[in-house]
């Protein structure tokens, strides 16, 4: 999936505190519950213009809560900050319906093989 990114205003949720750590050109968001239960987190790689986004997981417990918007839409912002123009990512069949309603597009289907 791809998106043109544009800058996000992240709805801040009293129960929940959001942390962004970055390291060089990968960044890192978690939401945790006040009692400091990890809730929703993800990452980003910024290369050339474009960040690849990864690792986009809310727990069951916490779903259809907003908080992956709020870990998409901060990591958003951080990679336009750094100048990224453009989003990429693998989508789970689940996670697609989060992407298209934040304005993501399907470009190709990905199979995933394993080896065993």
């Amino acid at each position: 999936m791809a998106a043109a990114l544009r800058k996000d205003a992240i709805i801040a949720r009293d129960d929940y505190q959001l942390s962004i750590r970055t390291s060089s050109a990968v960044t890192d968001a978690e939401l945790r519950s006040k009692d400091g239960q990890l809730a929703a987190r993800g990452r980003v790689a910024q290369s050339n213009g474009f960040a690849i986004f990864d690792q986009i997981v809310t727990e069951p417990e916490h779903q259809r809560k907003g908080l992956g918007r709020i870990v998409m839409g901060a990591l958003s912002n951080v990679s336009i900050a750094s100048e990224s123009k453009i989003g990429v990512l693998v989508a789970t069949e689940d996670g697609c319906a989060l992407y298209k309603a934040i304005g993501w597009t399907i470009v190709s289907l990905v199979t995933a093989a394993v080896i065993g």
